[in-house]
């Protein structure tokens, strides 16, 4: 048999943990198997109590020099360290008629390169141990000899030997499931750190219990047992599962989502004032906060999925990003937990491993993924995949593993969190329409200049170009898991809210004037002529882009002329519909 995957855990066997070698041979003896050899590379043979005896009377018994089944040689130190010796003996043992004898070969993977790189003395080792496993079954018995590959990476073993092969089973070993946690949490619970210091008392609650399963999803025995560690060095007790599993699966201690109470008027005011004009999508954004600080839903309590999820759709140049951003400093008060995935870059098939990083031995596997560190080293943050409407459908599906799952295992076999972060996607889809014309393809607005103002179509058109074009990709199934709820159109600037905007860009201006001891004054001229540009509708369709670039167009280089030639204190107007920046008396 080849087990593969998670072979270098723990496990539990009759409500006991014990090493995953450990619990392999006590399986092996309750199947009654009398002697059991384990070859462990570089260590040689490794023998139970009484096994080695019996292991080499077997040999001696089953020697055949007319048959070419000789005894290999012995040398000093351990029995048959070099892997042709071992598997050699293992030819000779599995023909055994009694005992019944099992062959372990730990670590299977690490002893052949891939097919196509295999050297002459790795394909003799192959060939030897597919002789072996045909021992196992060369004379008829109701239980026969058992030979065991144990491999981490199931693709490091050459597919030949198990592929259509009726002998040989191959079995996946999973992390622990939920009911497996369960029992690890009873089992050990008198184990971790309980009130007052001491270690826990009696019985877990029958709601911790649950709480610990959900908690704990997708680690393994061992990452379970370091948890049990951790709360009897670091003092942190189990009475508070959440906090305990939070505290350990995350490396930033104080967790923001725990430590401050939600104030939606105070985050509605700083929402506002950094994105002009676009209530509706303010509000959006204060109701998913609200319910990822309440912490009250359909899902499970304590749910390892992300904290919330919007998806943000609208015209160019209306404040999606800018939101993201202002969400990022509202809710984890730092700038740099601000993470953005430019999901054009992501838009070849092959560019999901960039996510999660390369299996082994592939190029740059060491290196892990670019989604996976980044959450390792700020699992507080917001992810933020602009434009993913643009990314591969591969891509989409690692995205979508982690909606419903909340974590991902990276290529270096290490499981990273997404529990406490908010991610948002951004798109720009149903901007733009294709049309064929006189047999040209042409790319216009979808949405007509009269249409602009009307907020309730404008809502309409987005949500359904979002929906149309997550089932013309194939993946129908991430929306539903965003929730069309979640789906926030942004609107086109309005009128209005042009002078807003543009005082937005003037007092950062002022502010660097102001590092270079100037000062600025406006007259309300420029803001006249900025708003005569908005009227036009390609500038409109722009948005605050064409605002920003009207400051950096129109603006800066008459500031800055008048600050090179030496001026202090500068009135900023506008003269025959140019801007002009003159020295004040």
């Amino acid at each position: 048999m080849l087990l593969h995957g998670n072979v270098r855990d723990w496990a539990i066997v009759e409500d006991k943990l014990m090493p995953f070698d450990a619990a392999l041979r006590h399986t092996l003896r309750a199947a009654d198997v009398g002697c059991i050899a384990v070859y462990e590379p570089w260590l040689g043979l490794l023998f139970g109590p009484e096994d080695q005896l019996k292991y080499e009377a077997v040999l001696e018994k089953t020697a055949d020099p007319t048959r070419g089944l000789v005894l290999p040689p012995k040398t000093s130190g351990p029995l048959y360290h070099d892997p042709s010796q071992a598997l050699l003996s293992f030819r000779l043992a599995l023909g055994a008629e009694s005992p019944r004898v099992a062959a372990v070969i730990t670590h299977a993977d690490k002893l052949f390169a891939a097919d196509q790189f295999q050297v002459a003395h790795e394909r003799e080792l192959a060939i030897l141990l597919a002789q072996a496993m045909a021992r196992a079954y060369e004379k008829p018995a109701w239980r026969p000899n058992i030979l065991v590959l144990v491999a981490a990476a199931i693709g490091q073993v050459p597919a030949w030997l198990y592929r259509d092969n009726p002998h040989m089973a191959v079995i996946p070993v999973e992390r622990p499931d939920s009911d497996a946690r369960e029992v690890y949490f009873r089992t050990q619970y008198g184990n971790f750190l309980g009130e007052h210091g001491r270690t826990a008392q009696g019985q877990p609650p029958p709601a911790d219990v649950d709480l610990f399963a959900r908690c704990t999803d997708g680690m393994a025995f061992a990452e379970l047992e370091a948890l049990r560690r951790a709360s009897l060095s670091a003092r942190v007790p189990v009475t508070d599962v959440q906090h305990l599993v939070d505290w350990f699966k995350y490396p930033k201690r104080k967790d923001p989502w725990r430590s401050s109470r939600f104030d939606e008027r105070a985050a509605r005011t700083k929402l506002t004032e950094r994105v002009i004009g676009q209530p509706r999508a303010v509000q959006a954004v204060l109701d998913v906060l609200a319910c990822a600080s309440g912490g009250i839903g359909l899902e499970p309590p304590r749910s390892t999925r992300p904290k919330g999820v919007l998806f943000f759709v609208g015209p160019t140049g209306v404040g999606k990003t800018e939101m993201a951003k202002a969400v990022t400093e509202l809710v984890f008060g730092d700038p740099n937990a601000f993470i953005r995935f430019d999901m054009s870059e992501y838009a070849l098939e092959h560019d999901a491993l960039r996510l999660t990083g390369a299996p082994p031995s592939y190029l740059g596997h060491e290196a892990g993924g670019q989604l996976t560190n980044r959450m390792k080293l700020r699992p507080f943050s917001l992810l933020l995949f602009d434009e993913v409407d643009k990314a591969h459908p591969r891509v989409l599906d690692k995205l979508l593993q982690v909606l419903d799952d909340g974590r991902l295992t990276d290529g270096l076999g290490e499981t990273v969190h997404f529990g406490k972060c908010l991610i948002i996607f951004t798109s720009n889809c149903g901007s733009v329409r294709t049309i064929q014309r006189d047999g040209v393809e042409i790319h216009e607005p979808a949405i007509p200049a009269a249409g602009m103002d009307d907020e309730a179509a404008v809502v309409e058109h987005y949500q359904s170009a979002v929906r149309g074009e997550f089932i013309r990709i194939g993946r129908p199934e991430l929306l539903g898991r965003i929730g069309e709820e979640n789906i926030v159109v942004f609107g086109f600037i309005k009128a209005g809210d042009v002078a807003t905007i543009l005082q937005k860009f003037r007092l950062s201006v002022e502010l660097a004037a102001g590092e270079r001891g100037v000062q600025l004054a406006w007259d309300p001229s420029v803001t006249a002529l900025m708003e005569r540009t908005m009227t036009n509708e390609h500038h409109r369709r722009l948005g605050a882009r064409s605002i920003r670039n009207f400051v950096q167009r129109e603006l800066l280089p008459p500031i800055n002329r008048a600050v090179a030639a030496g001026g202090e204190r500068l009135l900023i107007r506008v003269q025959d519909d140019r801007v002009v920046a003159e020295q004040r008396g």
